[in-house]
């Protein structure tokens, strides 16, 4: 037993950080309190939570045979890509390499190059012509041989000798015909055979026209060229022969080249093109199976496999975790608010902290294992149970709010865990939200199979639903069916085992606790029963009276009523002493000082937090007992006292309890039952005139005397408790009606006639 107190004590200490009782001041402002061993608990937290929501293949490479059977499933944990083999990528990049047509461009100086020199050619031949005049006859063949000039000689000689008007129609006509031939377009042929670009098609860019796909047969080249120019000559009707063949001879001299092929962009195109083939021959999404358990593995498996551990790099692995944890952070922001927002005095101790903590990162683990377990036999339901368990764990030792919003934070960090899943995460929350709303009102070890069903029943639904959505097959929706089954039961079972431990270590009461502590035969009641009957009595009045008090302005009756009926253990001690054990106020006192006697009385409320903390009671019990009278005034022995102080030298802190006042709605609502309870068996003829003076009085005087100045009741709350108390007493002291005097001619046939029956049976 003494171990077992000191391993208590000991676990205690280090999840809170201070002894049992301690702390019952209201921390105002708590986020001024965060502390660094809060702070260091929150970045621990959220730490685990985002290695926890990773997939564990993102860690570790598995080793894969071709052929062989695969021993586990492997989950692509991120999207990524499946890159074509080296061969096939090389291949494809050279074929689309040579689906880019070659470039050539206009060149548009080169006609003017042409005209100009076909001026200087006409320049010349003006100069040649006279020369070849000059000579005799018998030299003129002579001289036309030596030119090299690319004319025919007959045509050259027939420019030699026509006189001028005939050379300016042959200028004429081959400058509009070589302008012609240069307006469609003059190809290389000659390189294009030269670098083997093929002759089917060419990518045409001309000056103002864009890009223009052509074939390389329906351009000209310098041969066709001069074809044409012999066609377009001789069918001209206003030339001679002679002039036609010279004005096609000199076109054919002067056609050149204008397209010219632009090797750096076609290069350039090119590249672009190689660069432009899918590396890519795949890609693998987020969560998908990538090899399945005792399956041959295959060789696509194997590249799909290298694939996604050969490309992480570091970025990759910081962005996949970094975008995990950035969700893992907004989630528990949210919580932190709530839990700051709307519940300040919890969030003020350390030990909610570590609580919070440990029901969350024990959560997320337990998921992480049951979804490497179960993954293959129930993939919607494997969160199930860690989110219902440790949303019912908060709900139990925090309250239903918060537990509400714990469900919905673990339905996050499952939906996170398996993927960014939408229908796991929302089986997790559909069970997870009704085991709160069931838990809540567990009042009776059989209503943990009401829970079970009604989470059974939550899963079973959103798998139904789930499965028509997605139109799976009946059988696969009866498995699910059946594994939420199993996990809900297994969730309520654990609950039971893990409840005790969580209250023990964390110092937490919770519902269940208090019913077992509102148990009358718990060995300090029966004590009390036994050693102090008056006080016993007049605890259970004061917590029927709390309890309904409590219910009106939204306190917890139940720890409301357990408080009281534990309020005055501490006048176990010297029971004697009190006026409701003795039916004389003054019998135990009278040989006693005024003073004596307020130290006796006042002493009660230490004694039962010192009773209170050796049995083992929570500190929320603990704080109503210290609290219970604030620091009021004991008037009775402080009048006394004043008769027989002749000097004046009486204190009135002297004459009051030591406190503290109450700091919260359980202890303020308690103060005012005891006192009500109390001044109701001195009221002579308790109507409920008489009870509602006497209620209203005791309240106006506390405060004015400033007990309630430190809880959070407000005004408005304070009327309807007084209200209730009124109600409650009234209920108590009801007017009985006079029996008439022969009373027992009617009373004895009746008890004497049911008696028989009795009887009989």
């Amino acid at each position: 037993m003494a171990f077992g107190k000191r391993f208590r004590v000991r676990l205690r200490r280090f999840f809170t950080g201070r002894p049992r009782g301690f702390g019952r001041k209201r921390a105002e402002r708590p986020w001024r309190r965060l502390g660094v061993k809060r702070a260091a608990i929150g970045v621990g937290t959220f730490v685990a939570l985002s290695v926890l929501v990773t997939p564990s293949q993102f860690f570790r490479r598995p080793q894969l045979t071709e052929g062989a059977i695969a021993k586990a499933d492997i989950t692509a944990p991120y999207k990524f890509a499946v890159d074509k083999d080296r061969t096939t990528l090389r291949r494809e990049q050279a074929e689309a390499a040579a689906r880019v047509l070659p470039v050539f461009r206009e060149n548009p100086h080169i006609a003017g190059i042409a005209e100009d020199e076909l001026n200087e050619f006409f320049v010349i031949l003006r100069q040649l012509a006279d020369t070849y005049a000059a000579k005799p006859s018998g030299e003129r063949d002579a001289f036309v041989g030596e030119l090299s000039i690319a004319l025919s000689p007959d045509t050259l000689v027939y420019l030699l000798e026509a006189d001028a008007e005939t050379l300016d129609l042959v200028r004429g006509r081959s400058a509009e015909l070589l302008a012609a031939l240069f307006a469609d377009g003059i190809l290389d042929a000659a390189e294009m055979a030269r670098r083997g670009l093929g002759k089917t098609a060419t990518l045409l860019q001309r000056e103002g026209e864009g890009e223009n796909v052509v074939s390389a047969d329906e351009l000209l080249n310098p041969a066709t060229a001069a074809a044409r120019a012999r066609a377009l000559t001789s069918e001209d009707a206003s030339l001679s022969p002679e002039e036609g063949g010279a004005v096609s001879g000199v076109v054919a001299l002067n056609a050149r080249p204008n397209l010219l092929y632009d090797e750096g962009e076609t290069e350039r195109r090119r590249r672009e093109a190689r660069e432009a083939v899918d590396t890519v021959e795949r890609w693998v999404e987020e969560n998908e199976r990538i090899v399945d358990r005792n399956n041959v593995i295959t060789p696509a498996q194997i590249r799909a496999v290298d694939a996604l551990y050969s490309g992480r790099t570091l970025k990759n692995l910081a962005v996949s975790l970094g975008g995990r944890s950035l969700l893992v952070a907004i989630t528990l922001t949210v919580l932190g608010i709530f839990f700051f927002r709307y519940r300040p005095s919890l969030s003020a101790e350390l030990r909610y902290w570590w609580m919070l903590s440990v029901i969350l990162v024990a959560s997320c683990f337990v998921s992480r294992v049951l979804a490497l377990v179960l993954v293959n036999y129930s993939p919607l339901s494997v969160y199930i149970f860690a989110a219902c368990l440790g949303a019912m764990l908060i709900t139990l030792l925090v309250d239903v709010g918060f537990g509400f919003v714990a469900a919905i934070t673990l339905a996050v960090l499952s939906a996170v865990m398996a993927g960014l899943a939408f229908r796991p995460g929302f089986m997790a929350l559909a069970a997870a939200a009704v085991s709160v709303f069931l838990v809540a009102h567990i009042r009776r070890r059989s209503d943990f199979y009401r829970v079970f069903i009604g989470i059974a029943l939550a899963a079973a639904a959103a798998a139904v639903g789930i499965g028509l959505v997605d139109m799976t097959p009946w059988r696969a929706v009866g498995e699910e069916i059946w594994w939420g089954a199993v996990l809900s039961a297994a969730s309520v079972a654990i609950l039971a085992i893990l409840l005790p431990l969580f209250e023990m270590a964390f110092d937490v009461v919770t519902d269940l606790k208090l019913l077992e502590l509102a148990d009358l035969n718990h060995p300090l009641l029966r004590k009390l029963l036994l050693e102090a009957p008056g006080t016993y009595h007049h605890s259970v009045v004061v917590g029927s009276l709390a309890e309904v008090a409590a219910a009106a302005v939204g306190a917890n009756p139940l720890l409301t009523r357990v408080a009281a009926y534990y309020h005055d253990i501490g006048k176990l001690r010297a029971p004697a002493y009190f006026a409701e054990n003795t039916g004389s106020e003054g019998r135990r006192h009278e040989h006693l000082s005024p003073q004596m006697s307020s130290l006796v009385v006042a002493s009660h409320t230490k004694q039962g937090a010192k009773t209170a903390e050796e049995a083992g009671l929570p500190p929320p019990i603990i704080n109503v007992i210290s609290e219970h009278h604030g620091t009021g005034l004991i008037s009775f022995f402080y009048q006394e006292a004043i008769k027989s102080d002749e000097h004046k030298v009486l204190a009135e802190d002297d004459f009051r309890y030591p406190g503290p006042k109450p700091h919260g709605k359980v202890s303020a609502i308690v103060m005012l039952a005891d006192a009500v309870e109390s001044a109701s068996r001195s009221l002579d003829e308790p109507t409920p005139t008489n009870i509602r003076s006497m209620v209203e009085k005791i309240v106006a005087a506390r405060l004015a005397d400033g007990q309630l100045d430190e809880c959070d009741l407000t005004l408005a709350q304070i009327h309807v408790v007084k209200e209730s108390l009124i109600k409650a007493l009234s209920s108590i002291f009801h007017i009985r009606p006079t029996y008439p005097e022969d009373a027992e001619q009617y009373v004895v046939p009746y008890l004497s006639t049911h008696s028989a029956e009795t009887k009989s049976y």
